[in-house]
C-alpha cells in the first residue's frame, strides 16, 4: 500500500478501502466491506457475536483463531460505527434535520403526514407507554464506559432527573379519578365516580402502580431495563434507561413531556396503569399545565370493561 510522505497510516489504509486496528501505527486491518456485512448482519441476528464473526473469517482464511483477533476486529468495528455516526450527523445538518425532535416527528407516515385541508383527527396520534425489565443488567461485571451515547432514540438522563421527586402520587383512591379534555378548553376536568371506582381500586396492586419507594432495585443491579413511547404503528419514538430502579413515574413523565412538545395538542396516551397516571400528571407541578392546554388523554386499555 503506498502512503504518502507525512500521510498517516490509517488514511492509506482507507483510500484501499481497509480500517486500522490502531490509531497510529496499525499492524493489522481490516475490509470495511467486512465490517459492512457484519453491521448488516447483526442488525438482523442481534446474536451475532464479535467472536462468532471473527473465528468465521479464521476458518475463511484457513487461520487458528486467537482471542487477539476478536479485540482487533472489535476496535475496528468500532471506528466503523463512529464514522457512519458521524457521516450521519453532518448530513443531518447538511439538510438541517438536526432538531432532536425531528426524527420523532416525521418517524411515522401515517401518524405525521397531513394533507392539506385534511379534517383534524381526536386524538391526532396514539402513543403507548410502558417499561420492559428483562434488559437487566448487573453493576460491577465488567468495566464500564464513560462515555456518552448520542442517539435520537435515547432520552437524556439530565431531562428524565427533572421529573424526579415532583409528583406526590396518593395511593388510595377513594373516588376514580378520570382525566377528559373538554374541546377548546384548556385544562383538565377531573370526574370521581363512585360507581366503579371500587373496579379500578384494584390497578393500585399492580407493581408499576406502587409507590416509588417500592421499586427500587436490587443493589446487583445497574440497569433494570428500558421504558419506551411507540406509535401505534410499532414506531419507536424514544426510550430511556431505568436505571436502579423499576418503573418510577418520571420515566413516562419525561417521556410524555417530549411528547408533547414533538406533537402539540389531541395526544392520547395509552398506558396499561393509566387510571394512575392520569393522576399523577396532574399533581405534576412541571406537566399539568402543559397537559392540559395541549388537551391531553390518559387512554387505558379494553381489558377494564
Amino acid at each position: 500500500i503506498h502512503q504518502h510522505d507525512g500521510e498517516p497510516a490509517n488514511v492509506s489504509l482507507v483510500r484501499v478501502g481497509l480500517l486500522g486496528c490502531s490509531p497510529i501505527q496499525p499492524s493489522v486491518a481490516i475490509d470495511i466491506r467486512t465490517l459492512e456485512l457484519y453491521y448488516c448482519l447483526h442488525r438482523c441476528q442481534p446474536q451475532l457475536s464479535i467472536q462468532a464473526m471473527a473465528k468465521t473469517l479464521c476458518d475463511l482464511q484457513n487461520v487458528n483463531y486467537q482471542l487477539c483477533y476478536r479485540e482487533q476486529f472489535s476496535i475496528a468495528f468500532d471506528t466503523f460505527l463512529a464514522i457512519l455516526r458521524e457521516v450521519q450527523q453532518r448530513t443531518d445538518c447538511a439538510l438541517r434535520c438536526e432538531d432532536p425532535r425531528w426524527r420523532a416527528t416525521h418517524m411515522c407516515v401515517c401518524c405525521t403526514y397531513k394533507l392539506p385541508d385534511e379534517k383534524p383527527l381526536v386524538p391526532s396520534i396514539l402513543v403507548s407507554h410502558d417499561g420492559n425489565n428483562s434488559l437487566k443488567r448487573i453493576a460491577s461485571v465488567a468495566t464500564v464506559d464513560q462515555h456518552v451515547f448520542h442517539s435520537s432514540y435515547i432520552l437524556s438522563w439530565d431531562v428524565i432527573e427533572k421529573f424526579k421527586d415532583k409528583v406526590k402520587h396518593c395511593q388510595h383512591l377513594h373516588n376514580l379519578l378520570l382525566v377528559i379534555c373538554i374541546p377548546n378548553t384548556p385544562r383538565l376536568i377531573t370526574i370521581r365516580d363512585d360507581s366503579i371506582s371500587d373496579v379500578l381500586t384494584s390497578c393500585e396492586r399492580w407493581k408499576s402502580s406502587a409507590p416509588e419507594h417500592q421499586k427500587m432495585a436490587l443493589n446487583i443491579y445497574e440497569t433494570m431495563g428500558i421504558f419506551a413511547a411507540a406509535c401505534q404503528h410499532g414506531f419507536i419514538i424514544k426510550f430511556c434507561e431505568m436505571v436502579h430502579s423499576g418503573e418510577l413515574a418520571k420515566y413516562p413523565l419525561a417521556l410524555t413531556d417530549f411528547i408533547l412538545d414533538a406533537f402539540g395538542k389531541d395526544i392520547g396516551i395509552r398506558y396499561d396503569i393509566g387510571c394512575t397516571f392520569g393522576k399523577i400528571i396532574c399533581n405534576s407541578p412541571l406537566l399539568s399545565a402543559k397537559a392540559g392546554a395541549n388537551q391531553l388523554q390518559v387512554i387505558i386499555n379494553s381489558f377494564y370493561g
